[in-house]
């Protein structure tokens, strides 16, 4: 399995080698690109703010038509790195991480007439992002949109509550882990005790609930932790961001 990161600022690749001379940490489509193999399965991990939605957009159509399956695990996604992360077949995000969703933006001059051309791109470029979300969390158009007028942000548990990520890592292996710990334990209830497949029933049945109880702790302690507040983007380059 092949494993690729997508870090920083996602730029165009005429782009990167004014980004490398500032050491601005970026992945452009050739660094994700150059890296797939055909029938090789892929492994990436994804800690980006976002950036240029065409290069986005680029290094999203080149995953999609990847022939071999994918997964991708995110540390932090924001902007057209969310829109990568739906390239996935398997989408994971840490406890720890962040997920957040935005119009389209760009900064330009010109006339009120380039104005209001230029409102009728954006919106339809919202509407192309608002497919990559549709085709992964089956909301409608309309409530993706009100979720990018509002630029919202969501924790792990969030995420996966709205489909954009289908679980959180590290909790399947701790519920398998949980699960073989679970028989060895009432394996061993039953020999200490030598009781019958009844006894031996209820007591695991005492352990699911307690681990129930475990995991329910667990999920209203992440709903009560604070999220990250956006930081509004100083960029003044031309060129549509998201």
């Amino acid at each position: 399995m092949k494993k690729i990161n997508i870090r920083g600022m996602i730029i165009k690749d005429s782009q990167k080698e004014k980004y490398d001379n500032l050491n601005i940490e970026n992945t452009s489509p050739g660094d994700v690109i150059n890296q797939i193999v055909e029938g090789e399965e892929l492994e990436i991990t994804i800690n980006s703010i976002g950036g240029d939605l065409l290069a986005g957009g680029e290094i999203y159509t080149a995953l999609k038509s990847h022939n071999a399956k994918i997964k991708i695990n995110i540390i932090f996604a924001a902007s057209i790195a969310t829109v990568v992360a739906m390239a996935g077949d398997e989408v994971l995000i840490s406890p720890t991480g962040q997920f957040m969703i935005h119009n389209v933006s760009v900064s330009t001059d010109g006339d009120y007439r380039k104005m209001e051309k230029l409102a009728v791109t954006l919106k339809d470029m919202n509407s192309t992002i608002i497919q990559a979300y549709k085709a992964r969390t089956n909301k409608s158009e309309e409530e993706l949109s009100k979720l990018m007028d509002n630029e919202t942000w969501f924790n792990a548990q969030g995420a996966k509550d709205n489909g954009f990520v289908d679980g959180i890592m590290f909790e399947e292996v701790k519920e398998l882990s949980f699960v073989a710990c679970l028989n060895e334990s009432a394996n061993k209830l039953a020999e200490m005790t030598n009781a019958n497949e009844d006894d031996k029933f209820l007591a695991i049945e005492k352990q699911l609930q307690s681990f129930q109880n475990e995991l329910t702790e667990m999920k209203n302690q992440q709903k009560q932790e604070p999220t990250l507040q956006p930081v509004q983007a100083t960029n003044k380059r031309k060129g549509f961001l998201f």
